[in-house]
């Protein structure tokens, strides 16, 4: 998924002795809030369908439906062990004769740590027939169907919400008259948080004379947290075109030690049961991560010693640290902007 937001820039130098080409200290930081976010909703369009999540207790689902000149049935029989130990089953069946005829029936039975749970919708106008079944606990769901499904439909969701902050301390040494070119090493800490989720929930299609079915529905969110440092070096380049602007060209490398640590929970919510939660997946990993950065900017000046700056960026990072299913595994990402800043020179 994409996030976008704003994001803050503040820097700061002061040169270390009067001498034009004297080393100068500088400071550069950094704030972001990215967020990103959508949502579908599309036809049941697999028959036979099987969703797993996690690994629940063990258990059978054997789901049947028939059509025919006679009318439709559907049969679906549950039988569940929960993580506890637990046990229940539902066995039940449904048919409607040929003609104006339909049947909605679901059932729910509740375990220890979990619940079991069977749908059947026949018409036999059609006819057609669909058939579910599930079972759920604390570590997980298997939810599946067959038949004609209708006008059942999935929707999906997911989420993003990061913010964080970055610091940079410099050391830096101009190589060209008027600074026009200049190196610089320093040190980098970053910090970010990330809230995130995803889901998906299933409405399940009645006939036109039965009960309706309740929303069957799981979900994940999860909490990613990443604090990194490390050396970083890079250079500021300006260049003096026969235009009423001067294009500036920065770049940076470097790498950084990380620490992160990643939470993640899933829930299921059946018919008649409460959301059913399981207990939260921590990881932990460290490593190293790769650093660049390019920035190039138009630079207006509009006093003797104050400049209008706009400006495209590109940040990437390789060998990143991000969360999946459960665990935390190592990507290459990067991070456009695009920016307007003034700069002031004492």
């Amino acid at each position: 998924m994409t996030a976008s937001g704003p994001t803050t820039g503040f820097s700061a130098g002061v040169r270390l002795s009067p001498d034009p080409d004297a080393f100068s200290l500088m400071w550069t930081g950094s704030y972001f809030d990215l967020s990103g976010h959508s949502s579908s909703t599309n036809a049941i369009s697999s028959n036979p369908f099987i969703i797993t999540v996690g690994s629940p207790g063990s258990g059978e689902i054997d789901l049947s439906t028939i059509t025919d000149s006679s009318g439709a049935s559907a049969l679906a029989n549950v039988n569940f062990t929960d993580s506890t130990g637990a046990t229940t089953a539902i066995s039940s069946s449904a048919s409607s004769p040929a003609g104006p005829n339909s049947v909605t029936q679901y059932a729910v039975s509740p375990t220890a740590a979990g619940a079991a749970f069977a749908a059947l919708v026949t018409d036999g106008r059609g006819p057609s027939a669909a058939s579910y079944g599930a079972f759920a606990d604390g570590q997980g769901l298997i939810f599946a169907g067959v038949g004609d499904f209708g006008a059942s439909t999935v929707r999906t969701w997911s989420f993003v919400h990061a913010t964080g902050y970055t610091q940079t301390v410099w050391l830096a040494k101009p190589l060209a008259p008027d600074r026009d070119f200049t190196l610089k090493a320093g040190l980098t800490y970053r910090r970010s948080r990330e809230s995130y989720g995803n889901g998906m929930a299933f409405d399940l299609a009645s006939s036109v004379s039965g009960a309706s079915i309740p929303t069957v529905s799981l979900s994940e969110a999860g909490k990613f947290n990443v604090e990194a440092g490390g050396p970083v070096f890079g250079f500021d380049a300006r260049f003096h075109p026969p235009a009423p602007f001067m294009i500036g060209v920065s770049g940076t490398a470097g790498m950084a030690f990380f620490g992160a640590r990643s939470r993640l929970t899933h829930t299921v919510v059946l018919p008649q049961v409460a959301a059913i939660e399981d207990a939260a997946s921590v990881r932990r990993d460290s490593g190293v991560m790769g650093l660049t950065g390019m920035e190039v900017s138009l630079i207006f000046p509009l006093e003797e010693r104050v400049e209008l700056r706009v400006s495209g960026s590109v940040q990437s990072t390789f060998g990143a640290p991000r969360p999946t299913a459960g665990d935390i595994k190592r990507y290459n990402t990067s991070q456009y902007g695009v920016g307007v800043s003034l700069a002031a020179r004492f």
